[in-house]
């Protein structure tokens, strides 16, 4: 396990949760003197990598059709041939190499399902000498964490010119200050102060955030879970969470990074998850499919070895206060056994 101290931790969790505070604000927060913070903070930013941006409400954007999928080949494929079929569209945001049960896995937004199928059609079509196998289902909501969305998307978004500038701004740096951003719209202080205000009145930015690019934990896990749905569920679901959601005290980073719901597939969650080793990762398997037990009715797991477009969203947040579904109330009607 991977330890920090306790201020360093403070920091990191600070910054997750909101990255535009002051170092001031920061340092009265945390009960430390702004010098101490502002050394800690940048020797943590050389250390991780630490990139600053926006966590955004997909939804609101318009992005209402949003898929997960994955792939396996029938033999090796080159990355720059995936590159080169990807660079045709906006719509991946986050995808990845890995090994295991599936070779690729792609998370995408679309505005509508025919846009989604348009896509998924011409990249099996350009891929069909080597794809063996994929599926994909529709990602219905999220229970922890986000994938960070790139600036071209927003170019498919009904948001005035300036409120795109903005947001383009912000995902590749969400501490710019307002009078940097003022600067590059060639408008008022004032008239940027009332933008962003108008961003986030429209509920569009859900946080400003970081993530760590050079994460301490090296190995990441992709693991799917299709439920049988029994009177058990209930249960086993709740056990499942807060196995995900325990972590030691002096973790720098939540292991947890992703967790959401599917629907219209075999696998109903999907989790992603860091570790400092290999074992760690089989371990962690073989405790999901022990506390899912006879609920279980599929399931398939992978290691990423390169992520070929977009961020893991490896942060640190109060993961017992954050793990929720914020749009998701699937599992209300159900009956607890």
């Amino acid at each position: 396990m991977v330890e920090i101290d306790i201020t360093s931790k403070n920091i990191l969790q600070a910054m997750s949760e909101d990255c535009r505070q002051s170092m001031a604000a920061l340092a009265k927060k945390l009960h430390c003197a702004p010098k101490t913070v502002k050394k800690k903070l940048s020797k943590l930013e050389d250390e991780y990598d630490i990139r600053y941006t926006l966590e955004l409400d997909e939804n609101t954007l318009g992005f209402t059709a949003r898929y997960f999928l994955l792939f396996r080949f029938s033999r090796p494929i080159d990355e720059k041939i995936i590159l080169n079929v990807l660079k045709k569209w906006k719509y991946p945001q986050f995808v990845a190499l890995t090994k295991g049960d599936f070779d690729l896995v792609i998370y995408l937004l679309t505005k509508t399902h025919l846009e989604f199928v348009n896509w998924v059609n011409y990249f099996r079509q350009e891929l069909s000498s080597y794809i063996e196998y994929w599926e994909g289902g529709m990602v219905t909501g999220y229970w922890y964490g986000f994938f960070p969305e790139s600036e071209e998307i927003l170019e498919d978004t009904d948001l005035e010119a300036r409120e795109r500038i903005m947001l383009r701004i912000l995902i590749r740096n969400a501490r710019t200050p307002l009078s940097d951003i003022a600067r590059r719209l060639k408008v008022s202080v004032s008239t940027a102060q009332y933008h962003m205000n108008k961003l986030m009145n429209k509920k569009l930015i859900k946080r400003a955030t970081i993530v760590i690019e050079k994460p301490p934990y090296p190995i990441h896990f992709v693991g799917i879970y299709g439920y049988k749905m029994t009177p058990e569920f209930i249960k086993r679901a709740l056990a499942v969470r807060n196995f995900l959601i325990t972590e030691a005290t002096y973790e720098p980073v939540n292991r947890l990074m992703l967790e959401f719901n599917t629907a219209a597939t075999t696998f109903d969650d999907v989790t992603f998850y860091s570790f400092a080793d290999l074992d760690e990762g089989y371990l962690f398997q073989k405790k999901m499919l022990e506390l899912c037990g006879s609920e279980l009715r599929t399931h398939k797991f992978a290691f990423i070895l390169k992520v070929l477009k977009g961020s893991l969203p490896i942060r640190k947040l109060d993961i017992a206060k954050e793990y929720r579904a914020d749009d998701v109330k699937i599992y209300d009607y159900l009956k607890s056994g």
